[in-house]
């Protein structure tokens, strides 16, 4: 690779994500067409894209941790906004109608960052979760109790 940089996660190179996602987010986020988006995770921007392209959505803000994909997905220019930022300390002045993590959190997931997330949505929005697994003491019928949307499916290649 020469001097290149990755913009992809060597890890993710060697598992493999349920088929399903991208159909049951989308089918998910089309019946309720949110206005706002909030893309926890967003990576090189492949949600931004698709929110926006195929399901048109007015205004979708990034955030990501890593400063080389928040550049990448920035110059996309497919998202009003993007930082630089974990969730948990996102400050952001405004909530939206959606919050999707798509196979972003499942290595952080905990009570604070729920929480958080909680605080980013609107009354009446909604929470899409897409991750592998979660720590024992977050089950996920606690979680649809409290108003979110989780899809699970298994990662072939990384433990349960």
């Amino acid at each position: 690779m020469g001097n290149l940089k990755p913009f992809y996660d060597l890890e993710y190179t060697s598992t493999f994500h349920s088929p399903g996602i991208e159909p049951w987010v989308l089918g998910l986020l089309k019946q309720v067409r949110p206005r706002s988006v909030l893309d926890v995770g967003c990576g090189l921007g492949l949600w931004g894209l698709i929110l926006r392209g195929y399901l048109g959505i007015s205004r979708i803000v990034g955030v990501d941790i890593d400063g080389d994909k928040v550049e990448f997905a920035r110059k996309l220019g497919v998202y009003d906004e993007v930082y630089v930022s974990d969730v948990r300390a996102f400050d952001y002045a405004d909530s939206f109608d959606a919050i999707i993590a798509i196979e972003s959190i499942h290595g952080i997931i905990d009570l604070e960052l729920l929480r958080r997330l909680e605080g980013l949505v609107k009354e009446g929005g909604m929470i899409v979760l897409a991750l592998p697994r979660l720590p024992e003491s977050i089950r996920v019928d606690e979680l649809v109790k409290m108003g979110y949307v989780v899809f699970r499916y298994f990662l072939r290649g990384l433990g349960s």
